[in-house]
């Protein structure tokens, strides 16, 4: 979507929205500039003054190079009626911003920069990074076989299409493998009890269906393929999924908050903010439990289950800072050598990818060539979730997470608008401070 469709979009929702309040004078006056030029120059979305009276409220260093992000993230919430975000961003692999903005949950609480965020399907960047490290460590090859990494759970007498055996490591991270699209599981999924709704039990299952396609015949992105990948994390080095992450990864970058999210509200961890609030969104069944109850849409997930390919919760920060040690710039020492970045980014040698135009499937990310680099990036959304992380050619990873429903592409859009308009960027390293227990 082209800027000028974004500012059309959000100028329609702005004055909406704004038209039918009941606004004191300051308000008043804020809402009039909006409504007659609501974006300044299509520069930012709302200015100064706007923001500060009706947006929402931001916690965190103020950058005023970086004003811009403040101003587009407020029009954001302000056109799509949400209350919490996350947002980051680093440049050379030092954080210049860290903000939260709106409320975390149903008591006003404020979003802070270390609040947590459900990440959805940006989960499969810290599976596929974690897979790259075992290979940089010579703990596995991109060309292993599937089915004897994971014979402690697969049966092969119960495999019902002998191409499964062909399936690599490789196929899994390019979502190329032809693993079952996830109606065949979560059609299954229901009538099993709940301890048996597991990643475990669903590689089982699965390995028992035929394979939608022929593995490396064609890319169809398919979260199956890094549910796998977690099994095999956990089968090489026999410790569960989401600890070998922390204790290899996480730990040593200092992240020490990220967490596989629970499904059910009463079970959120303490920083982690509420989804979906105030945006009435569908009450749907709920996977996680065995009776036919309807809860909010949010919740009707069984994260825990989705742990390697939409589980993980986590700052904007968080994600930035994971993303600086797999972004092959001179900042902090990247966790993969040269030979695993490329690979990482580089065009596959795949016979469907041959004359395939950007952007393409490279390992975790979608990619596209920008003059002598790479913009990598990958989106995630479930209900009550969007989230984006975005690699730059030119130096930057930025991050942003909301607690609700959005148009991802305006908000992509939006992102790369703000940091063109950066006047320059700022003498500032915040990644001190975010994340003190690193050495790196």
């Amino acid at each position: 979507m082209d800027i000028s469709k974004s500012v059309m979009i959000l100028t329609v929702f702005l004055v909406s929205l704004l038209a039918p309040q009941k606004v004191n004078s300051e308000e008043a006056s804020a809402s009039k500039k909006i409504r007659s030029n609501p974006f300044i120059n299509a520069e930012h979305i709302i200015d100064d003054q706007a923001q500060r009276v009706l947006g929402p409220k931001i916690s965190g260093r103020y950058v005023p190079e970086l004003a811009g992000f403040d101003q587009a993230i407020s029009g954001v919430m302000l056109a799509w009626n949400i209350q919490g975000g996350s947002v980051a961003l680093a440049k050379d692999g030092k954080i210049i911003y860290a903000r939260g903005f709106g409320i975390s949950d149903s008591s006003g609480k404020e979003v802070l920069p270390d609040s947590l965020f459900r990440v959805a399907s940006v989960s499969k960047i810290i599976t596929g990074m974690a897979i790259l490290r075992l290979c940089n460590e010579s703990k596995l090859k991109l060309s292993d076989k599937v089915v004897p990494l994971l014979k402690e759970l697969i049966n092969e007498s119960k495999i019902s299409d002998d191409r499964w055996k062909d399936i690599t490591v490789e196929n899994l991270l390019y979502h190329n493998s032809g693993i079952p699209q996830n109606d065949a599981w979560a059609k299954r999924i229901k009538s099993v009890s709940t301890d048996k709704n597991t990643p475990s039990e669903a590689v089982k299952y699965l390995t028992g269906q035929r394979l939608d396609f022929t593995p490396g015949s064609q890319n169809i992105y398919n979260n199956q393929n890094y549910l796998f990948l977690g099994r095999i994390i956990e089968c090489v080095t026999g410790i569960k999924y989401s600890d070998y992450v922390k204790k290899e990864l996480l730990v040593p970058m200092g992240i020490l908050n990220m967490e596989i999210g629970r499904s059910k509200k009463n079970q959120k961890y303490p920083k982690e903010v509420e989804y979906g609030l105030g945006q009435n969104l569908p009450k749907l069944e709920s996977v996680s439990s065995m009776s036919d109850e309807m809860v909010d849409a949010p919740y009707s997930y069984s994260l825990e289950s989705m742990d390697s390919f939409g589980g993980w919760i986590a700052s904007a920060a968080d994600l930035v800072r994971f993303v600086t040690f797999f972004d092959g710039f001179s900042g902090p020492k990247d966790f993969i050598d040269e030979t695993f970045w490329q690979k990482m980014v580089y065009k596959p040698e795949f016979p469907y990818i041959k004359d395939q135009t950007d952007p393409w499937q490279g390992i975790g990310w979608q990619v596209r060539k920008n003059g002598s680099g790479f913009n990598y990036w990958h989106c995630g959304s479930i209900w009550g979730t969007k989230s984006e992380v975005v690699r730059t050619a030119d130096g930057y990873v930025w991050s942003w997470i909301f607690n609700g429903e959005v148009d991802q592409n305006v908000v992509d859009q939006l992102m790369w608008l703000a940091k063109s308009k950066m006047p320059k960027v700022p003498d500032i390293n915040l990644t001190p401070e975010l994340f003190p227990n690193s050495n790196l």
